[in-house]
């Protein structure tokens, strides 16, 4: 079963949005700083995550988007790790990074890796990658 597939089965429609936005060229992770990961396991993809310029932020701030791990992999440090590579890769072009999530479980999960709550329009949580 393909990522997409799996999470619009549990009620998501980020994948298709982000499939659909790379095919049509809306958005393909390739101005300064912005970068799409993806993680493997014996051939089959299990994860995908990335990071846009946030909209409005003069290129200071990165947004993380579409961060999926398949069902049967999670809670195995795969979101964990994707999230430590997407920060790698970020600090080196954004003061921070900003997302938002919906549900119980993300948010934990976001916490968890020392984000904070905030609430801004379509901004829930947000992490400094340099001394603010």
């Amino acid at each position: 079963m393909t990522l997409v597939v799996e999470s619009e089965q549990q009620g998501y429609r980020f994948l298709r949005r982000l499939v659909n936005h790379f095919q049509n060229g809306e958005n393909r992770f390739c101005c300064a700083g912005e970068a799409l990961f993806a993680t493997t396991y014996q051939g089959a993809l299990v994860g995908i995550g990335g990071v846009n310029i946030q909209p409005d932020s003069k290129g200071m701030v990165g947004r993380v988007r579409h961060l999926y791990v398949a069902n049967r992999y999670r809670h195995l440090g795969i979101g964990g790790q994707m999230m430590a590579e997407i920060e790698q890769h970020s600090q080196h072009h954004f003061a921070k990074l900003v997302l938002f999530t919906d549900t119980s479980s993300a948010e934990k999960f976001y916490l968890s890796l020392g984000y904070e709550h905030v609430s801004l329009p379509k901004i829930s949580h947000q992490k400094w990658l340099i001394p603010n």
